[in-house]
């Protein structure tokens, strides 16, 4: 990453001046992804064509990451970060996505954080759910929309979980992630803890409106982990259990895990889910090759579980990842 001290220009704050270090970073992302009968995005609803398949497909996206940071006379830190990105749609055209704005002060009591942002689990990153491959073949798909309670990928819901303000600490080894939305009451918390050769953790997220069908109602999860490196393998185990008001309750198992050789490293991923009546397995494994310069060559492979047709079809995935 780049970066521009600006001391000529200081930005004023309070009675003083401050000095803000303005970063300037990316990644880019290109590759094929193919999917086992995936439909043809272009075929015709009905009619001749229409069970058209196009499995093999070009995969690109990049994005640019802006940041500026600074600190008051009195020690207390503040700055911003958004994020601009494009990438390619299911037809091969190319998506411009807008600005996720993120605003912080810091101290040494931890970070508050208002913006655009997603649930406690996922901004902590909670269970680790490794998804192997180039952009990832989903082998997480399903857990993390547990965990994360993305009621619009579980039950094709309108929205799931919404966060606007987080507070992140650490205190020794543990460290608490919170986050709420202040119009909704939507809300989340993860604790953590590393032993050092061993780490646990436990988060509960709670949505107050899901709309499904037209009809309104929420729901919540509680999530388990323990990991820790076992004979050169990192390896993370999770557990997630999902409830709400409309009697389509989700549970799901997984362990993940990596080992590093060096330039090549190898990350592998099983789940298995339920949610309602129906479950399945999910699993996959990836190898990485590290060019060097923050260049690195991924390929996948995986058998996805589709729980609206109760069966799994395979995927796979070859490219490059580029960060700057």
């Amino acid at each position: 990453m780049k970066k521009l001290l600006i001391a000529s220009t200081a930005l004023v704050a309070t009675s003083g001046f401050a000095y803000a270090d303005v970063t300037l970073g990316g990644s880019a992302q290109f590759g094929i992804i193919y999917i086992e009968d995936r439909a043809d995005p272009s075929a015709p609803a009905e009619g001749p064509g229409s069970d058209d398949t196009e499995e093999l497909f070009l995969d690109y996206e990049l994005q640019f990451d802006f940041s500026a940071s600074g600190e008051t006379d009195g020690g207390l830190g503040f700055g911003m970060s958004a994020e601009l990105e494009s990438d390619s749609d299911a037809e091969g055209n190319q998506n411009a996505q807008g600005i996720d704005p993120e605003i912080f002060i810091t101290s040494g009591f931890g970070t508050l954080t208002v913006g655009a942002l997603d649930t406690a689990p996922d901004q902590a990153g909670f269970g680790n759910t490794r998804d192997p491959g180039y952009d990832g073949v989903g082998v997480d798909n399903l857990i993390d929309a547990i965990l994360f309670l993305d009621a619009e990928a579980l039950f094709n819901a309108d929205e799931g979980g919404r966060s606007n303000i987080m507070y992140q600490g650490s205190f020794g080894g543990l460290s608490l992630t919170a986050t709420a939305h202040a119009h909704e009451q939507d809300f989340g918390i993860v604790a953590e803890y590393d032993f050092g050769a061993f780490r646990a953790g436990l988060s509960y997220m709670e949505v107050d409106e899901v709309e499904i069908g037209g009809d309104l109602g929420g729901g919540d999860t509680i999530g388990v982990t323990v990991g820790g490196t076992f004979a050169g393998f990192d390896l993370d185990f999770v557990y997630a259990d999902h409830s709400n008001d409309f009697d389509v309750d989700a549970e799901a198992y997984g362990l993940s895990g990596a080992y590093d050789l060096g330039a090549y490293g190898i990350t592998f991923g099983v789940n298995q889910v339920e949610i309602g009546d129906v479950d399945g397995t999910t699993y996959g494994i990836g190898v990485e090759y590290d060019l060097g310069g923050g260049a690195e060559l991924q390929a996948g492979v995986a058998s996805l579980w589709d729980p609206e047709d109760d069966d799994n079809f395979t995927t796979a995935s070859f490219g490059i990842a580029m960060s700057f």
